[in-house]
């Protein structure tokens, strides 16, 4: 018995300060997580708005936007050669060739890829120029929890709110198989890094919201990217 009495057990002071210890820990990895998912999201948004600077470039130095061989405005597929090319070249393909520093494409952040295109959106109001953003090729695979946060962040830097329906970031609404409706990048390819194709001609269903005023929608998991009027108001 006396052996039993010498055993002492934690005193609640002892307690106290290891269930301290522990909120310690799990605040500062809740902080690090934070951290880094701002630091992912910064890179995201630096990206997307390095993919407008590119197109305004490309405006100052060739009077027209890239993929516009028509020179009406309005981005999109070549059907003809232009400049010194021999072949019909995609947005992406001539920004590539006559500017420096472009970024990547698709982009690695945070161990999810993502897509930049560019294209034109018809809508009651005419047609807008638009850079679809999408973690597939072509637009094809539903949004994830991770691809969500990162469009809300970007929404959040272009709007000053994240809202899918509102704003001049949206919702891509439908996917990019060819024969549903949406031409987004029919056949698209990959090579040396780079996604051939081009948002050719979305419509307004393709929205998350199809009026050019928009109504308020949350960022959800089940959609397919964003499409961005970077030139101009829905």
């Amino acid at each position: 018995m006396a052996r039993f009495r010498d055993r002492k057990g934690f005193s609640l002071i002892e307690l106290a300060m290891v269930l301290v210890i522990i909120g310690i820990i799990i605040m500062a990895i809740l902080k690090g997580n934070d951290l880094l998912f701002n630091s992912r999201a910064k890179q995201f948004v630096s990206t997307a708005n390095a993919w407008k600077i590119c197109a305004y470039a490309f405006m100052d130095r060739q009077n027209r936007f890239p993929g516009d061989d028509n020179s009406d405005g309005y981005i999109g597929d070549q059907t003809t050669p232009v400049d010194e090319t021999t072949s019909p070249n995609t947005a992406t393909d001539e920004i590539e060739a006559k500017l420096s520093d472009v970024p990547a494409n698709p982009v690695l952040i945070g161990g999810q890829s993502w897509w930049f295109y560019f294209g034109y959106m018809t809508l009651a109001s005419g047609k807008i120029n638009v850079i679809v953003i999408c973690p597939s090729v072509g637009c094809t695979a539903g949004l994830t929890p991770s691809n969500v946060a990162m469009l809300s962040a970007l929404d959040t830097s272009i709007d000053g709110f994240p809202d899918a329906g509102l704003g001049r970031l949206r919702g891509l609404a439908a996917a990019g198989t060819p024969g549903d409706g949406v031409t987004v990048i029919p056949t698209p390819t990959v090579v040396g890094g780079w996604a051939d194709g081009v948002v050719n001609a979305l419509v307004a269903t393709d929205l998350e919201d199809a009026t050019s005023i928009g109504t308020t929608k949350p960022w959800v998991t089940g959609e397919f990217g964003a499409v961005w009027a970077f030139d101009n108001k829905f």
